[in-house]
């Protein structure tokens, strides 16, 4: 059950301070409408405090929610929440409030810059309610990450050559959005700062299970390089951690070229040996070679 004080779902979105040409009303409409579809009741014009009283609402459920933007623009008093800085204080594992069975999220728990910080705080507070429906304990899942910081000029020249050499393409209008063609041509400008292994990197898992810390290790970073070699394959040999499955892999698969260990110590890599491409190297080996690699050094373009 929804209670907002608009007479329209997506209330905030529609009287919110938005340009109308970038976010018309009626696709806010028809966003709303597909949410409504589910089993989700909407009843509008209903203030929390004035219309209906923040405690009748927490006798009549067993979890509630709180997302009303601005908690400053509430009176405390309300919802009987501990607040700070005009932002109700939560425990960020559980988004749990001071009051067992309410949760917050959004701009009422101080994420208001950008709408999806709200969107994916909205989403972390789902699961934490349904864990609490069911009696389960919640307990905070902190993704071990590798961040290389900020990159040389040399660097930054190495990702520009990656992204596709066509000018920036502007729909015709805000809210159209991209045909096809055009929007292959956007993606392919993506420069993919981002890890192409974040989900299914064994070496992560494992730096997270056992609770690693790179501050303890500090050293030299490796420089950032990429090589494609005008083929569909992308090495980094700065996440390469030289495990020799890629080698393996190539050898097993019969390949003529196949990949080879280069150098000794810090400066060991995997290379293709006779000054071959990486497409000569793994032609036929190439799909295994990505699957197998446990750190994304090697992935498709």
């Amino acid at each position: 059950v929804i209670y907002d004080e608009h007479a329209h779902p997506g209330g905030a979105l529609r009287y919110g301070a938005m340009d109308r040409t970038i976010l018309p009303v009626d696709i806010v409409d028809r966003e709303t409408k597909k949410v409504l579809q589910h089993n989700i009741t909407f009843k509008p014009q209903q203030r929390i405090g004035k219309d209906i009283a923040f405690d009748s609402l927490c006798e009549q459920y067993d979890a509630v929610l709180v997302a009303t933007g601005d908690a400053a623009l509430y009176d405390e008093n309300d919802f009987a929440l501990e607040a700070k800085n005009d932002k109700i204080c939560i425990d960020r594992a559980r988004y749990s409030t001071s009051r067992t069975g309410v949760f917050a999220a959004g701009g009422a728990t101080g994420s208001r810059r950008l709408a999806v910080r709200a969107v994916g705080d909205a989403k972390a507070a789902a699961h934490s309610i349904a864990a609490f429906l069911a009696g389960e304990t919640i307990v905070k899942q902190n993704r071990f990450n590798s961040r290389m910081g900020a990159l040389s000029a040399e660097e930054l020249d190495v990702m520009l050559n990656t992204a596709g050499a066509e000018p920036r393409q502007e729909p015709e209008k805000p809210h159209a959005g991209y045909g096809r063609s055009v929007a292959r041509t956007e993606a392919q400008r993506c420069l993919h700062c981002d890890c192409r292994k974040a989900d299914d990197c064994r070496l992560r898992d494992l730096a997270q299970t056992f609770g690693a810390d790179q501050r303890l290790w500090k050293g030299q970073r490796k420089t950032m390089r990429l090589s494609t070699d005008g083929h569909r394959l992308v090495y980094e040999p700065g996440k390469c951690i030289q495990c020799g499955l890629c080698v393996q892999t190539a050898g097993k698969a019969g390949e003529t070229t196949g990949l080879a260990f280069s150098g000794r110590g810090f400066a060991m890599s995997i290379a293709v040996p006779f000054d071959k491409s990486l497409g000569q190297a793994l032609a036929c080996a190439g799909p295994d070679c990505v699957k197998n690699c446990p750190t994304a050094a090697l992935s498709w373009r």
